[in-house]
């Protein structure tokens, strides 16, 4: 089966390089990560999500003020999960009183009325629960004046495995809810320290659970039409990070090798391209037959083995003129004695692959497994 390359140009929203999309990371009370909060912060991630109606913690209405307003003075936009229990939570009389805790955005969870909301629209931007949102709904609500053209929809994040949404379901919501002028938010698994009870990522989209951050933040955007990605979990990695930051500022895609040749290690940490006329099977390393391949002209027969999808290959002199030419493999292809196979793709890469399209910048870093 062929793994199609993605489409030249979409109706989603592009990402933070056109100053439109944002990152986001999660928190959870009490295990709060200081170092690793202005880590992400150092590194511009624009916004916060946590829950305040969750059973597992007494409310310390002291730690989170401290907590919310430190984070506000530093600009970012928190977001925070709430339902009609959030009051007798937290103790408070009004939803209101939120606002000099710092917290600007809020998710609504099941049980607000329509009343409710274009109360609360007047002192925060609303985030609607994507799972109960539906046209009839959304037709209610623009009727009732609630101003949804400044207002978000949040996809639910799935901690059970097999449970997450599907592509088809996700890009119809999608459209949908970009129809009605909403910015669509969702999550993605983290790397590092996973949120318990089952331990198994907080994606929103099934598919990607097992993908790492990074490629799972480029589908989303690039594929499933989401503006503003979130980390589920507690935690993701400096190099993880690092590669969703590469792409919000330059559009790179990041592929991680679990294997890679020492020969070709000059390709390793620099900045590569796709040709701009694009193949279905291949992605063809525009730099490769450039710029310093070992013998270009005498690459002799290596290593010839068949090309699963994610197959990192160089052409060897039985090619001809192509010799020293560098391509990733899209889909399954057989074993050819004109190509070397010299890396591969890490499995939770290849979900991205069909986002590389004309003249993509590709950024491939090695890391063994």
């Amino acid at each position: 089966m062929i793994y199609l390359v993605c489409k030249e140009e979409n109706t989603f929203n592009k990402c933070v390089r056109g100053g439109e999309s944002m990152r986001g990371y999660s928190i959870y009370f009490p295990e709060i990560d200081d170092e690793y909060m202005q880590k992400m912060n150092d590194a511009g991630w624009e916004m916060i999500f946590t829950s305040l109606h969750v059973k597992e913690y007494q409310a310390d209405m002291h730690a989170l003020k401290k907590l919310f307003t430190s984070q506000a003075v530093q600009g970012k936009k928190i977001i925070v999960d709430v339902s009609p229990a959030t009051l007798r939570v937290l103790g408070i009389n009004d939803y209101h009183e939120l606002k000099d805790f710092g917290i600007t955005h809020l998710r609504l969870d099941y049980g607000f009325s329509i009343a409710d909301m274009l109360r609360l629209q007047e002192h925060f931007v609303l985030i609607f629960n994507a799972s109960v949102l539906d046209e009839v709904m959304l037709e209610e609500y623009q009727a009732s004046g609630i101003q949804l053209t400044n207002s978000s929809v949040m996809h639910n994040f799935y901690p059970h495995e097999y449970t997450g949404l599907g592509y088809d379901y996700v890009l119809a919501k999608n459209e949908l809810f970009h129809k009605y002028g909403l910015r669509v938010q969702g999550f993605v698994a983290g790397d590092m320290q996973l949120r318990g009870p089952i331990f198994a990522g907080l994606p929103t989209v099934e598919r990607l659970r097992q993908c790492s951050p990074a490629s799972s933040f480029v589908v989303m955007q690039e594929l499933l039409g989401f503006d503003d990605i979130f980390i589920g979990d507690f935690q993701i990695s400096d190099e993880q990070r690092e590669a969703i930051d590469r792409y919000c500022a330059t559009g790179a895609i990041t592929l991680t090798c679990s294997e890679f040749s020492a020969d070709y290690k000059m390709f390793l940490g620099k900045f590569l391209t796709n040709r701009q006329d694009i193949s279905e099977y291949v992605i063809r390393i525009r730099e490769s037959r450039a710029e310093g391949v070992p013998a270009r002209k005498d690459i002799e027969p290596y290593n010839i083995e068949p090309r699963p999808m994610g197959s990192i290959t160089v052409d060897n002199n039985g090619y001809g003129r192509y010799c020293g030419e560098m391509q990733i493999v899209r889909c399954d292809l057989p074993e050819d004695m004109r190509v070397n196979v010299i890396g591969q793709v890490s499995d939770a890469d290849l979900a991205v692959l069909p986002c590389i399209k004309s003249a993509t910048p590709i950024y491939l870093i090695y890391k063994e497994l």
